[in-house]
């Protein structure tokens, strides 16, 4: 249970009662597919800090304000001239300052 409770970006662990709760894996693999994610978990989520590489804003720190995977975009918030300003960037363009599982095996993590 820790595993999962310190994992990056989980706040929460949904119970009811003492009872975990279980998502089928069959539901997983059609949100996946509703999604086109596929086995890949996003590495920009909203508060993730990350690093520009490329481009004018090359070397600036900024945070996520919303992944566009679709689009291949990430909506970022810079401070620029003593201002916060959303800026939509390339996935390319970015480099994120902590990384995710890629993959997080709830039963095993809670050591079922």
């Amino acid at each position: 249970m820790e595993a999962v409770r310190f994992t990056a970006g989980v706040k929460h662990v949904v119970q009811f009662g003492i009872h975990w709760a279980t998502i089928a894996d069959k539901e997983i693999e059609e949100l996946k597919r509703a999604l086109d994610c596929g086995d890949q978990v996003s590495e920009f989520l909203p508060g993730d800090e990350v690093q520009v590489t490329v481009g004018p804003f090359a070397g600036l720190s900024a945070t996520v304000h919303r992944y566009m995977p679709a689009a291949q975009r990430v909506r970022v918030l810079l401070e620029l001239l003593g201002r916060s300003t959303c800026v939509d960037l390339s996935v390319g363009m970015l480099r994120a300052s902590r990384h995710y599982p890629k993959e997080l095996n709830l039963a095993e993590a809670l050591g079922r």
